[in-house]
């Protein structure tokens, strides 16, 4: 209590001086601030939108609780997708991606230029000096930095800069309409519109690149490379080999040289062409991340193999990189690689894991997946090589969620199911029997390793599976004599062919198991049958069932020694103690 009149003093000295803080004049350099980090805030807003991270509020109508759900969107396979809307804004950037200004520039220093705002060669369009660099940033290949420089602009300009910063750096997939549409305006920059459709392999895009190689000469060095390492690959692999040529003849041998680019390109041409040593140097670029989609693919058009110890580590690091997102960069080739590495080894498990793993969470992917499993686990139960068949049966076994509604699996399990039984794997056909219904030719073989195998449990199920089979019921009622099963046995009777066949089967079973259960319709069928055989069976069988009913209809017999002197109390005496007569 004696805190308040403190507290009370102290708020009152600190009300005048709020309010003199709350009507004093926002000063100049505060504003300027405050507007500097709002136009951040709204750029950082407008690329996280660009990338996916976040979405703009209001472009879709609110959602009726009741409503159907809407189908589930389906994200690109391999890349971070970029917008697909119209962009109305791009033919507002003006000349953004003209960079006749700086198409001689080659060296660092040459920006030095730009940042402390003398003469350049940009300077004389009186632009944005902000802008101004980072065209020169992208003249230089440097495109991390351009990005940083665009960061705190807006407007057309910045973004036309910004997504073409995107493409040539190939860490997400381009904003295709939107270089479309500033083409349809601007057709000088129909060039990039080309570049953006072959990036993501539209190969109907190489005629318009074409016919755009004298725009492609008249760009920055380094631009002409990195746009030909964006272009050569997808040219290669579709058999545009000719517009390929011509863009690597536009290099000379120096600048070939000094560019890992160029040189990857220009092996990927000869590689295309049939030239051994462009292979080993395609075979070298495996191991540089930056190339390896485009290498693979190559190696793979053309049936190359790896050495084994490239193989195993390569693989490694596949599966490494499918652990993470792999939303910044194309996948196909490493996984076509991965899958049939996997395959051709029948390692069963890593595939699987391989499907659940973030790079593959598309349906693209998965469905590429599924179609190298089926066609895996197919060529593997047709193998004569027992260690393959047993490698896709076991992965049968446990069950496959990817299998699960593909019109193969019936095939594939029917298959596994027979194989088993060629091979002897009873126990394995049966569970695979179990899983999945099998064809009647395929369970009546299962039934007979089953019966064979005394599990009887098996046969059951089977019987009920295939009524129809005359086989399997045969082995069903076997199955029930042995077990002493006179339920079930009643059950197969009244559906089993009453052949001569079956009936001595039968009943030689009913002697073997000693039960005795088989109905006096089949011993009555059994005594008309004729023949040596049968009858010579027949009489055994009747013989030994005769021998078992006197045996159990004789009195047994006690020796007086295991008898306790009284029973309940009476005591026994001699003519009592009689329990049965000598026969």
């Amino acid at each position: 209590m004696r805190r308040l009149p403190s507290i009370l003093l102290l708020s009152a000295c600190l009300v005048p001086t709020m309010a003199a803080l709350e009507n004093e004049p926002e000063k100049p350099e505060q504003g300027a601030a405050a507007k500097d980090l709002s136009t951040e805030l709204e750029t950082f807003v407008r690329d996280a939108i660009d990338e996916g991270l976040l979405k703009p509020a209001g472009t879709q109508p609110a959602e009726d609780a009741h409503a159907p759900a809407a189908a589930p969107h389906e994200p690109a396979p391999h890349k971070v997708a970029a917008p697909e809307a119209s962009h109305p804004k791009a033919c507002a950037s003006g000349h953004a991606l003209d960079f006749t200004p700086v198409a001689g520039m080659t060296h660092y220093q040459e920006l030095y230029a730009f940042r402390e705002g003398g003469d350049h060669p940009a300077a004389e369009h009186g632009g944005n000096a902000k802008l101004d660099l980072a065209r020169g940033y992208l003249a230089l290949g440097m495109y991390s930095e351009a990005l940083m420089t665009l960061r705190r602009e807006s407007g057309p300009d910045r973004d036309a800069l910004r997504k073409l910063a995107l493409m040539l750096e190939q860490r997400q997939q381009p904003d295709v309409a939107f270089f479309e549409d500033l083409a349809k305006c601007q057709p000088s920059t129909a060039i990039w519109s080309a570049a953006a459709r072959l990036a993501v392999g539209d190969e109907a895009a190489s005629d318009d690149l074409n016919t755009r190689l004298s725009d492609f000469r008249k760009l920055p060095l380094q631009l002409r490379i990195d746009l030909a390492s964006v272009t050569i690959p997808t040219l290669t692999r579709t058999g545009h080999r000719g517009i390929a040529r011509k863009m690597i003849a536009d290099f000379t041998e120096e600048q070939v040289a000094g560019s890992p680019e160029l040189r990857f390109v220009r092996a990927l041409i000869e590689f295309d062409a049939g030239q051994e040593s462009a292979g080993k140097t395609v075979h070298g670029y495996i191991d540089h991340p930056r190339f390896q989609e485009a290498a693979l693919a190559a190696l793979m058009a053309k049936d190359e193999a790896l050495d084994s110890v490239r193989e195993d580590i390569l693989l490694g690091d596949l599966m490494l990189k499918f652990g993470q997102s792999g939303h910044d960069m194309e996948l196909a080739s490493s996984i076509d690689f991965a899958l049939t590495e996997l395959s051709e080894r029948s390692r069963y498990q890593p595939i699987i894991e391989l499907a659940a793993m973030p790079a593959l969470q598309n349906p693209e992917a998965q469905g590429e997946v599924r179609r190298q499993l089926v066609a895996s686990l197919d060529r593997d139960l047709k193998s004569d090589e027992t260690i393959r068949v047993l490698a896709a049966t076991d992965l049968l076994v446990q069950g496959v969620s990817l299998l699960e509604g593909d019109p193969a699996t019936a095939k594939l399990y029917n298959l596994a199911a027979q194989r088993s039984v060629e091979l002897g794997f009873g126990a394995l056909a049966e569970r695979l029997a179990e899983t999945s219904p099998v064809d009647r030719p395929v369970a009546e073989e299962i039934a007979a390793l089953a019966f064979r195998r005394g599990n009887t449990e098996a046969v059951y199920k089977l019987a009920d599976n295939h009524p129809q089979s005359a086989e399997i019921l045969r082995f069903a009622a076997l199955s029930a004599v042995r077990d002493g099963n006179a339920t079930h046995l009643a059950t197969y009777e009244s559906l089993i062919h009453h052949d001569p066949g079956t009936i001595l089967e039968l009943i030689e079973e009913d002697a073997a198991s000693g039960h005795w259960i088989v109905g006096e319709t089949i011993y009555a069928e059994a005594r008309q049958l004729t023949g040596e055989d049968a009858e010579q069976r027949v009489a055994r069988v009747l013989a030994l069932r005769g021998a078992a009913r006197r045996i159990s209809s004789v009195p047994q017999y006690y020796s007086m020694s295991s008898v306790p002197a009284t029973l309940n109390g009476a005591v026994l005496t001699p003519a009592s103690a009689t329990v049965g007569k000598d026969p």
